[in-house]
């Protein structure tokens, strides 16, 4: 999942007591409640529909109020530029209605322009204009907050909205401040769906900052809250969060037991695309564990983990089948080869169970390749490379390696070549000694950690997606990306 979509901010009109119109409310419901379970292509129309028939009745703030909802739509069918215009079209609106509601609107613009400055895409829109709406959204919800009698809503969603802004751009560690200061300032507040997101908030920028025992107990209170709160999609994405601490904390267990229990509820909610996710995250959890526990386990768990592992991979590749997303099938074909190798390592296989791997992980490499997905490509064909080195066609194996290294050499992925040369000196053959010297002293995780702390980097969440590429896992009991230190 991306992190806006883990993250669930609040909504802009329920962050103070705004005395929203009943139609009003009800039409942004709907807007909120479709754009949950992914149905923003339907939606343009219809909001569109909305703000046509307020116009014509001369309502400039029911138009106003459809701008912004078209504005979550536009965000959500990736068109940030334009969402953008129409928040800022609304602010003026509100502005000129001198209607607390400005305050709102000034929420939409800051947080469309965070998101546009870290999308890593091309645009107009700078790092230094999207805080200058961070800072007047913020003035703008301290007024509102003390005009509609809330002075200490408008102080914690001004906290919020900081932070949100500092996790999103790379600034975990104050993100982590600004979600505790905003905690504390809503501790009075009854209003539990806060306390949520800012659960939410505080878990992400734990992990984000690598302090995993913290994130892990932010999440545990979160999937507590989440649950009396009651919203099956809140639910989800909890417990989506506590296999995310979870994992990064390495107990792998508990983190595949959080991502079953996170399909099952985007299931309830009706997000087939995220249950797919949760499904991949359930079944790379297993093939991880085995690799970690193949030492110490009993052969009968590992034949039964390694079954699970397989059994939910195929769940997730029918379902993202079904949802006509060939990154998805790609990487639920790659999870599907790597839980085929874990049956190898649970003693429950024969060559062609190994043979089915190696087709996986090379269907997989081709659709990788076709969306330009050059870690994806890299990744598919280490699978292959441990697949064949399994049948023993070592040979074959080191050709595929070889073009692997040469993808992770020209993306400067320092994981994914310290990963290939571990791998390498595995198979015996002498021309990658050498090799394996040259990366025997690099820190591991520096390119990570490079990746992590820039703007743009977050929005493909590549240091939270290492564990996706759980093909390295065997090389000295653990997956290579996911090689961070606990804090």
């Amino acid at each position: 999942m991306k992190l806006p979509d883990l993250l669930r901010p609040i909504p802009p009109f329920e962050l103070l007591p705004f005395a929203l119109r009943p139609d009003l409310s009800a039409q942004l419901s709907e807007v909120r409640e479709r754009l949950a379970r992914g149905k923003q292509e339907e939606l343009e129309d219809v909001v569109e529909d909305y703000k046509a028939a307020y116009s014509a009745k001369g309502d400039a703030f029911g138009e106003a109020m459809m701008q912004l909802a078209l504005a979550d739509v536009l965000m959500a069918l990736g068109d940030g530029s334009s969402a953008l215009e129409l928040s800022k079209q609304a602010c003026d609106a509100f502005k000129a209605l001198r209607a607390p509601e400005e305050a709102a609107a000034m929420v939409v613009a800051a947080r469309t322009a965070v998101a546009l400055c870290s999308s890593g895409e091309p645009t107009s829109t700078t790092p230094q204009f999207a805080w200058s709406l961070i800072a007047e959204a913020q003035a703008s919800l301290r007024a509102a907050g003390k005009a509609l009698g809330a002075a200490g809503s408008g102080e914690a969603a001004a906290l919020e909205l900081k932070a949100e802004a500092d996790l999103v751009i790379g600034e975990p560690i104050a993100a982590v401040a600004g979600a505790k200061s905003a905690l504390r300032c809503s501790r009075s507040s009854s209003d539990l769906a806060k306390q949520v997101a800012l659960l939410r908030l505080l878990t992400l920028a734990s992990l984000r900052a690598r302090w995993v025992d913290e994130a892990v107990k932010a999440s545990n209170l979160l999937v507590t809250k989440s649950q009396e709160l009651g919203d099956v999609l809140g639910k989800a994405v909890a417990a989506h969060i506590a296999y995310e601490a979870q994992s990064t904390a390495g107990q792998l267990h508990e983190a595949a037991r959080w991502a079953e229990s996170s399909a099952a509820l985007f299931a309830e909610a009706g997000n087939v695309h995220y249950q797919a996710e949760a499904l991949l995250c359930c079944s790379r959890s297993l093939s991880g564990r085995i690799n970690n526990r193949q030492a110490n386990a009993q052969q009968s768990n590992l034949a039964a983990w390694a079954d699970q592992a397989l059994d939910t991979a195929e769940k997730a590749l029918t379902l993202q089948r079904q949802c006509c997303s060939v990154k998805g099938e790609a990487e639920a074909l790659l999870s599907r080869a790597v839980a085929l190798l874990g049956k190898t390592r649970s003693g429950s296989s024969d060559r062609e169970t190994i043979t089915e791997a190696v087709a996986d992980a090379k269907e997989a490499q081709l659709l990788f390749t076709d969306i330009s997905d050059r870690r994806g490509a890299a990744a598919s064909l280490v699978v292959q490379s441990q697949a064949l080195a399994t049948r023993e066609d070592l040979d074959e194996a080191g050709q595929a390696l070889r073009k692997a290294k040469e993808i992770f050499r020209k993306a400067s992925d320092a994981d994914g070549m310290a990963g290939v040369a571990q791998l390498a000196t595995a198979y015996g053959t002498p021309e990658w000694e050498t090799e394996m010297e040259s990366f025997r002293d690099m820190p591991k995780n520096e390119m990570s950690c490079a990746r992590a702390g820039g703007m743009g980097a977050l929005a493909e969440s590549k240091a939270w997606k290492d564990h996706v590429y759980i093909m390295f896992s065997g090389m000295q009991g653990r997956p290579v990306g996911n090689t961070v230190k606990k804090k």
